[in-house]
C-alpha cells in the first residue's frame, strides 16, 4: 500500500555542518583581512607627534587626516590630536617669545653701572631651573609625567634654550604617551614599564 503524500510544503535538508565551517572559515577571513591592524598606526603616529614637536603642525595634522582616512583607532587619533595641540600652543608661545625679543627696541643709552651686591640674573634663573629639573624628577619617579613636564616647560621658558630642561620634558613627553598607550591597551603600567 503506497504511502500518503506529506500535506503541506516539502522538507529542506538541513544544511551540513562543512558548509557551516567554510562559511565561518571565509568569515574569518574576510575579517582578518579588512580590520586594520592598530600596530601598523604606532610608527606613524610616532612621527607626526615628533612632527608637530619640531613645530612642524601643518604636516602632523595632514598625517592625522590620512590616518583618520585609514581608519586608525579612535584612541590612537584622540592621542595624536591632543599631542598636537599641546605642541601647536607650545610653539605659539616660542613663536609669540621671539617676536618679543625681535620687536624689542635697542636702546643707545648707556649701561647702567653693575651693583657687586645684587646677584646674576642668569645665576637666579639657573638654580630655579635646577630646582624645577629636581621637582620634575620626583615627579617622574612618582609616574606623573604631565606634572613634571609641565614644570619643564616653564623651565625652558625661564632659562632660554635650555638644553636640560628640553631634553627632561622630551623624556617626560615620551613617557606620558608610552603610560597612555598602555592603559588605552588595557595594560598596567607599573615602574616605568608597561606591564
Amino acid at each position: 500500500m503506497p504511502r500518503p503524500a506529506p500535506s503541506g510544503p516539502a522538507l529542506r535538508k538541513p544544511i551540513r555542518l562543512r558548509y557551516w565551517l567554510i562559511a565561518l572559515a571565509v568569515l574569518a577571513g574576510i575579517w582578518f583581512t579588512a580590520k586594520p591592524e592598530p600596530k601598523k598606526f604606532e610608527a606613524r603616529i610616532e612621527q607626526a607627534t615628533l612632527q608637530a614637536e619640531d613645530c612642524n603642525i601643518r604636516q602632523a595634522r595632514a598625517e592625522l587626516d590620512a590616518l583618520r582616512k585609514d581608519k586608525a583607532g579612535d584612541a590612537q587619533l584622540e592621542r595624536l590630536r591632543s599631542s598636537i595641540d599641546a605642541a601647536a600652543s607650545a610653539c605659539e608661545r616660542k613663536r609669540a617669545r621671539a617676536a618679543k625679543a625681535k620687536a624689542a627696541p635697542k636702546r643707545d643709552t648707556p649701561a647702567a653701572p653693575v651693583k657687586p651686591a645684587a646677584p646674576a640674573p642668569e645665576r637666579e634663573a639657573g638654580q630655579s631651573a635646577r630646582n624645577l629639573i629636581a621637582e620634575a624628577e620626583r615627579d617622574i619617579a612618582q609616574g606623573n609625567y604631565k606634572a613634571a613636564s609641565d614644570k619643564l616647560e616653564t623651565c625652558i621658558a625661564m632659562v632660554e634654550g635650555s638644553s636640560e630642561c628640553a631634553a627632561y620634558k622630551k623624556y617626560a613627553d615620551r613617557q606620558l604617551r608610552e603610560k597612555q598607550r598602555c592603559v588605552a591597551a588595557g595594560r598596567d603600567w607599573t615602574s616605568d614599564r608597561c606591564m
